[in-house]
């Protein structure tokens, strides 16, 4: 089966990297010579070639299928015509409980108004996330480039996977180096988000042409963005080829974030210190109110089982929060 990548890389990158028609694994052991020294600082135990020639699971790891589903089932008698047959939904016999006015409203809202999405824009209805300015370094040469498509894989080992597309300057600079740099930005980038989406790094110097200060990453010879409230260094472990985009699975190899933004999770006191989210076009937003949910008990739990349904309900907590907001509406008209 052919290599899913070529091995010719696109305008931009080092001539020294094209080998022809040679695969993609001895491009990246070259990497591994002293030719090219790599960063004595990153430890990878498991660092495979960039070969995306995967024909499937391992087949030590197949299963049947549905395997795990019916691990996770309860006993059932050993008729063929019984075994596998789906048990009909239990209701519990008590329903005490009303509903609340919350979930009423939810069940009625905008019931006539509801619209068809085209499949191939299904992903727009998750904008919303967070975007990233993705940083590489190779040979000389630093690119940075907005991305959305980005997402935790893995707790331990740690591992992030980022979706870039082949056409891309930077899915080069990420094939050969075997490294990148993920800069969360905030409010005060926003224009400089949507100009770096906006040109190719194969043609032109985008970290030079928008004056952006950089500082030295600790594993990682991709460049940090200054202007950031968090940062995420990664070795490449693996790269897959997931429909028209090919899917880095990187290992973190160091985190910082700044102090006043992050606590183990975002505090978002400072509307400066707030990450950005990408909605979709030229149009983003910053995370406004900061939300503490409920975390069910065990006693909840059993109470709710009990009554046939959970209580969920947040009247109590937006009966509060307006409270809250008239009694300062009436401290700054005193003032």
């Amino acid at each position: 089966m052919p290599h899913a990548f070529s091995p010719v890389p696109a305008a931009g990158v080092h001539p020294s990297a094209s080998a022809g028609s040679a695969p993609l694994s001895r491009i990246a052991r070259r990497f591994t010579a002293s030719k090219y020294p790599r960063n004595p600082a990153i430890d990878f135990r498991h660092r495979p070639s960039l070969s995306l020639d995967h024909s499937g699971p391992r087949r030590g790891c197949q299963r049947g299928p549905g395997t795990v589903a019916r691990a996770l089932q309860p006993a059932r008698p050993a008729n063929p015509l019984t075994a596998f047959v789906p048990r009909p939904f239990r209701r519990p016999a008590s329903h005490n409980r009303a509903p609340s006015r919350t979930l009423d409203r939810i069940r009625t809202r905008g019931r006539h108004m509801r619209q068809t999405i085209d499949e191939r824009d299904a992903r727009r209805l998750l904008g919303g996330g967070p975007v990233v300015l993705v940083t590489t370094a190779w040979h000389g040469a630093q690119n940075v480039m907005p991305a959305v498509f980005v997402t935790p894989l893995s707790i331990d080992p740690p591992l992030i996977g980022v979706a870039v597309h082949p056409a891309r300057h930077t899915h080069d600079m990420i094939r050969f180096s075997e490294e990148f740099a993920l800069n969360i930005p905030t409010r005060q980038l926003l224009h400089h988000v949507q100009y770096l989406g906006s040109v190719s790094g194969a043609e032109l110097g985008k970290l030079e042409l928008t004056k952006l200060p950089t500082f030295r990453a600790r594993k990682v010879d991709a460049p940090l963005l200054e202007g950031c409230v968090g940062w995420i260094e990664c070795g490449v472990e693996d790269a897959y080829k997931i429909g028209d985009h090919t899917l880095f699975v990187g290992k973190v190899a160091a985190a910082s974030a700044e102090k006043d933004a992050f606590d183990g999770a975002w505090l978002l006191a400072d509307p400066d210190e707030r990450p950005l989210h990408y909605l979709g076009v030229n149009y983003y937003a910053i995370l406004g109110e900061r939300l503490e949910a409920r975390i069910p008990q065990p006693a909840d739990i059993k109470r709710d089982v009990e009554a046939g349904a959970a209580e969920l309900s947040d009247e109590e907590e937006i009966a509060r929060r307006r409270e809250e907001e008239a009694h300062a509406e009436e401290e700054r008209e005193r003032g």
